[in-house]
């Protein structure tokens, strides 16, 4: 019987190249040993991706890194070491020539500033002769946190010039900086440049060299942390992505960079707290993201093509955002508030007025300590609509007294929904918790709309089984009459046996068409 052709191998090496970079790297390096024929090809792979393990180094390494000797080795030295090989066996396949590189992706666990060194060769191998073909260029020199670090801060520290009011357009009107730490960092400040004080380097953060800023060939640039270091002249003209995080530099040095990025359409900033204004008006964007950047004051976009917006933060003054030319077009909305539950009337006035800005969108995420946090207060039923929503994602704790009167004053401002999501975050239950009543109370049926005639699909991310819980998922289930799909994701820590968890959640589906999935 003949062998069968291998047609892979007859491809040319810069398509074969081409496919290895859709791998990471380390893959793309093992294909050399398939056959001969492979044995080139790694020079025409036009992407380097590396993302280090958690685990830095071995003891051997950090006794080293610690030591009196005259030559010390980076912690980090094993994963430096790897993407340097992956770079110079290019070099060496390309026959002594750095192929042309379209991507380089580097995300480090824990970078140190002995790294430096390494990381300048990088990118002197990316962009020499000008970057030719580099399009995309990550550095990342530290994980991306999912929560925000002033998450376990009092709200008072957030509002403590917003004091309670039943007046709502006096609070309305108070334009205060969307974080006040103390009396001393106020908003009059913000307006008096001589009083700003410019942002020293933390020692250990990489300063982006210069060079890197002539490339005229890059279409997405993702930094940080670090420290940008400008030149006089910036020539960007093809970056279209911008994504900044704790970027080392004030505000001035942040707007003079995106003036710079005349193609410019999506602008990510995360953690930037030195930057405190932000205008883009001669440039449409299509995504902004401002997660945790809590000394902004002032954000002016032209938003008449803007599709995407994702805000993490405490809740925003209303003189923060300035969103030109409306978001007629916007689809996606992300909103995730920092800090403890929402108590403070002026709380709720500028949610309120900051999702006002927002309400054509098609998706929306809504993030908070707890879900349904001030539900008794008045300006909780004012929300407004999202008459044009098919996609809720509500990520939150419960609380047991207002939750289903909380979801009930959601959906209704939600009557086309299909699409239901919630991500239920811990509330510290322990299994076999007597304080959980083991019954829970007949749900009657409500109308809302959307539940009754539009839901399709419900999905419930980390199930415990608490009393909460329990309501929630009765209510939803008794009254979603045309569902065709739930599905729940059971917590690791239960605080019941599965079994009678799922067996309970079936009895309640009043929709015997519904699929029901438990992961």
């Amino acid at each position: 019987m003949a062998s069968p052709e291998d047609r892979l191998s007859d491809l040319p090496d810069g398509v074969l190249g081409h496919i290895l970079s859709f791998l990471p790297t380390p893959e793309a390096g093992r294909a050399a040993v398939l056959s001969s024929r492979w044995r080139h090809v790694f020079a025409f792979v036009d992407t380097i991706s590396f993302e280090q393990p958690k685990e830095r180094a071995s003891s051997a390494c950090s006794s080293c890194y610690y030591s009196e000797a005259d030559e010390r080795s980076s912690l980090n030295s094993p994963f430096l070491n790897r993407v340097g090989a992956a770079l110079l066996c290019r070099r060496l396949h390309g026959g002594g020539v750095d192929p042309p590189l379209r991507a380089l992706r580097v995300a480090f666990h824990h970078y140190h500033e002995w790294d430096a060194i390494m990381v300048d060769r990088w990118l002197a191998c990316a962009t020499q002769h000008g970057g030719r073909r580099l399009h995309h260029l990550d550095l990342r020199f530290r994980r991306v946190r999912d929560f925000c670090y002033r998450s376990t801060e009092p709200d008072e520290r957030l509002y403590c010039k917003v004091i309670d009011s039943s007046d709502e357009e006096d609070l309305e009107a108070r334009e205060l900086p969307n974080f006040i730490c103390s009396d001393s960092d106020s908003s009059d400040s913000d307006d008096d440049d001589d009083d700003y004080e410019e942002p020293k380097r933390h020692w250990g953060e990489y300063i982006v060299p210069r060079r890197l800023f002539s490339c005229t060939t890059l279409r997405t640039l993702c930094l940080g942390p670090c420290q940008l270091d400008l030149p006089a002249a910036i020539s960007l003209p093809s970056v279209e992505t911008l994504l900044l995080t704790s970027a080392v530099n004030s505000d001035k040095d942040i707007n003079r960079l995106i003036s710079g990025l005349p193609r410019l359409v999506d602008l990510t900033l995360e953690e930037c707290n030195f930057v405190r204004a932000v205008s883009v008006l001669d440039r449409k964007l299509r995504s902004l993201a401002l997660r945790c950047c809590h000394k902004l004051v002032r954000v002016a976009v032209d938003a008449s093509d803007l599709r995407a917006f994702d805000y993490s933060g405490a809740v925003p003054a209303p003189s923060l955002l300035a969103l030109h030319g409306g978001a007629q077009k916007l689809s996606s909305c992300k909103i995730r508030l920092c800090g403890k539950e929402l108590s403070m009337m002026g709380q709720f006035v500028w949610l309120r007025k900051l999702l006002k800005g927002f309400v054509g969108t098609r998706y929306l995420h809504l993030r908070s300590a707890r879900l349904g946090a001030g539900v008794e207060n008045a300006m909780f039923r004012q929300f407004p609509a999202f008459s044009s929503l098919r996609h809720l994602e509500l990520t939150g704790r419960l609380q047991e007294d207002t939750v289903v009167d909380a979801m009930t004053r959601i959906l209704e401002q939600t009557p086309i929904l299909e699409l239901l999501s919630m991500s239920i975050l811990p509330h510290g239950y322990r299994k076999n918790d007597t304080n959980q009543p083991n019954k829970v109370p007949i749900t009657g049926h409500v109308s809302i709309p959307c539940l009754r005639d539009r839901v399709r699909e419900i999905s419930i991310v980390h199930y415990q089984g608490s009393y909460a819980q329990r309501v929630l998922v009765k209510f939803m289930l008794c009254n979603a009459m045309v569902l065709d799909k739930f599905c729940c994701e059971i917590s690791k820590d239960p605080l019941q046996p599965q079994s009678k968890m799922t067996k309970e959640i079936k009895s309640w589906a009043v929709s015997k068409s519904a699929k029901i999935i438990f992961l």
